[in-house]
């Protein structure tokens, strides 16, 4: 009897008659052709259970090799798929989100202000849209505070319904080292030029004053651009300071 499986033959069931025994009946038949049809059945969703495995796999594979933390959410709300490097991050926060899930990220504004349940990314992309690049803080296991830029983005099945989302979170901790030793760096730059440029300054008013008429109007002039672009470059060296 032969097993179909979506219209095709993938294999056959072989049965004998034992020497002596009664021929098989039309009710053994019967028998037979049911059963190949459920081991048709049983095999084809076997295969797609091995499908599915083998692309839930690679697909893990794929997001555990990104240097972003990823996570894959159904239309609940639940985690279905995170990588290696969103895993040091989970804690008991004891807060819920706009799905009435538990949120199991410590996630806070810039300025060290919890998140309300309204602004978690995965229940944002389910209700509200996509999120592109938003600075949050992202508590880690180890208790400091990691800058992230966190983007969310719904996912939707073949009839336009939200069955998931996506959450991308990429650390930024060293560019916010490297603003941080920028900004340094400008208020050192400020603050030592302040010394050369007073020195100027004095050094030209000292100069005015002991200029004597006979030097003429053109040496007055060279002194009074020099006491102007000293003042204008002292207020540049005072905007970089307040800059940084």
């Amino acid at each position: 009897v032969p097993i179909r499986a979506r219209g095709r033959v993938i294999g056959g069931l072989c049965l004998v008659n034992k020497n002596g025994a009664a021929d098989f009946t039309v009710e053994d038949e019967h028998a037979i052709e049911q059963l190949a049809a459920r081991a048709g059945k049983a095999i084809e969703i076997a295969r797609l259970y091995q499908s599915e495995a083998l692309e839930r796999a690679w697909l893990q594979a794929t997001i555990d090799h990104m240097p972003e933390g990823v996570i894959l959410t159904d239309a609940r709300g639940l985690a279905q798929v995170k990588n290696k490097s969103i895993q040091a991050f989970p804690r008991d926060t004891g807060a819920m989100d706009l799905l009435g899930q538990a949120a199991r990220y410590d996630l806070r504004f810039p300025n060290g202000d919890p998140v309300p349940p309204d602004g978690r990314r995965p229940a944002g992309a389910l209700t509200d849209g996509v999120t592109v690049q938003s600075e949050f803080l992202l508590r880690h296991a180890d208790g400091r505070l990691v800058p992230m830029l966190v983007s969310a983005a719904p996912v939707f099945d073949e009839a336009g319904h939200r069955s998931g989302a996506v959450t991308v979170h990429q650390d930024i901790s060293t560019l916010k080292e490297l603003e941080h030793l920028r900004e340094e760096w400008s208020s050192i730059v400020a603050h030592d030029l302040r010394q050369p440029a007073g020195v100027i300054t004095v050094s030209a008013d000292l100069l005015a004053r002991t200029l004597d008429p006979q030097h003429g109007e053109q040496a007055l002039k060279v002194v009074h651009h020099i006491r102007r672009s000293a003042k204008r470059l002292k207020q540049m060296i005072g905007d970089l300071f307040d800059m940084s």
